[in-house]
């Protein structure tokens, strides 16, 4: 009895004992430059979003956070590098929904699993909008749900990024709700898709308003409906799938910081707590609307059930088409 009650003593010390080291090592986080890998281009939306965080988390902390560019395979090699790292808050990555909710179901062999990483704080969403060239002739979704019903197999579709892209998905979805038939065009450059929707040659394409701006403030193409749960600042007149079509349909893409898994909890509040005031900021804010994405905010807790519902939305619908990218 004796021993049995030391050693439950022990033991609860150490779980003790194990809290308060979490706690010290949390205080004295971070000890020298923090780098936060993002799988995109310099000077794209998701890397101007992420600089602008870094920047106020560098203030915070008082410590150098350097943003490193790791673009290509899908994000892969951005999530990749963390993966291997160690779990001590020094090696982030920025990652949106296609690496964490749909990577999965597209790949057979995918080197990583969600289960890899420990999700921190969500930054941003950026909603993709349906859009037409400004000369077509379909002013709602409405008159192109009723031509494409008619007239089966005569309109086509692109998404920007090629198959597996949120919006190729989410225009599935809809397909499938609606029972229309539309071709799928895959595209690789936004830039290129929406320049053939304006000219007309492609009926429908889709666009985020960071990526499609060129286009949207020029007025070559117009917004039939958006991906969101309700209108976006960039884009008032633009309404919803609900409003447009009756129709629950989100398409976005969202950005969350993510460690490597085993990273320590007060470690991951810190890091959760100062985004989210770096979010609070005025000038942040308003420059990540400008740019065209929703500053959402959340710690663990939101990231695990936008994954949760993503990776039911995205696994359901790549599975009933057997999409598969190797």
């Amino acid at each position: 009895m004796f021993c049995t009650a030391v050693f439950r003593t022990a033991f609860a010390a150490l779980f003790v004992f194990a809290g308060l080291t979490a706690d010290v090592l949390a205080q004295a986080w971070p000890a020298r430059t923090v780098r936060i890998i993002g799988a995109y281009s310099p000077g794209s939306g998701p890397d101007t979003t992420l600089r602008l965080i870094a920047e106020r988390l560098s203030t915070a902390w008082g410590q150098q956070v350097l943003v490193e560019n790791r673009p290509g395979a899908n994000g892969i090699l951005a999530i990749e590098a963390v993966r291997k790292s160690a779990p001590d808050g020094y090696t982030l990555v920025l990652s949106d929904n296609a690496q964490m909710t749909i990577n999965p179901y597209l790949y057979s062999s995918l080197p990583y699993s969600v289960e890899d990483f420990t999700p921190i704080a969500v930054v941003s969403d950026a909603p993709f909008a349906l859009l037409v060239g400004a000369n077509s002739p379909f002013k709602t979704l409405r008159e192109l749900v009723a031509y494409a019903r008619a007239n089966p197999g005569k309109l086509s579709y692109a998404s920007p990024l090629g198959v597996g892209h949120a919006s190729h998905l989410g225009m599935e979805i809809l397909k499938q709700q609606l029972g229309l038939d539309i071709v799928f065009v895959p595209y690789k450059i936004t830039a290129t898709m929406a320049a053939d929707a304006a000219a007309g040659t492609l009926s429908i394409g889709w666009a985020s308003f960071a990526s499609g701006r060129p286009f949207f403030t020029a007025g070559t193409v117009r917004g039939l409906a958006v991906g969101a749960k309700a209108r976006q600042k960039v884009l008032p007149d633009v309404p919803t799938f609900s409003e447009a079509i009756g129709v629950d349909l989100t398409v976005t893409s969202w950005l969350a910081l993510f460690g490597p898994k085993g990273l320590p909890a007060g470690i991951v509040s810190k890091i959760a707590e100062d985004t989210l005031a770096a979010q609070r900021v005025p000038e942040v804010a308003n420059r990540i609307a400008n740019i065209g994405f929703d500053v959402v905010t959340g710690g663990p807790d939101v990231v695990n059930e936008l994954i949760r519902i993503d990776s039911k939305k995205h696994g359901d619908i790549i599975r009933q088409l057997k999409i598969k990218l190797d």
